[in-house]
């Protein structure tokens, strides 16, 4: 069996999620997770769940281009919806909220 590197395997996570029609931004993001999950040893959330993220995002379960909204915020807090697009990327965007309020508080 062949290994492949880590940079090759998001290098083809990529190529996956943008030929199905993420863009390029989603594709890295959730790319750049998944390889890092199995690279700290949790496989269970790495690149195995490619063929089912393409799979729900054929079926209309992921929607590609999702917005997140902030639902209801106080000065210290932020409920964020991730407009049913990929878990990584409303993650991802919720850290960056957090981190907002924190230093701001």
């Amino acid at each position: 069996m062949k290994a492949i590197g880590s940079k090759q395997l998001k290098e083809i996570s990529v190529k996956i999620f943008s030929q199905a029609g993420a863009s390029i931004e989603e594709a890295e993001s959730v790319s750049e997770s998944l390889v890092e999950a199995n690279l700290l040893g949790v496989d269970s959330h790495g690149v195995l769940r490619i063929p089912e993220y393409v799979r729900r995002i054929k079926e209309g379960g992921i929607k590609l281009g999702a917005q997140c909204a902030i639902i209801k915020e106080t000065t210290t807090t932020a409920l964020v919806d991730g407009g049913f697009g990929f878990g990584q990327v409303a993650a991802k965007k919720a850290t960056g909220i957090a981190i907002e309020k924190a230093r701001s508080n």
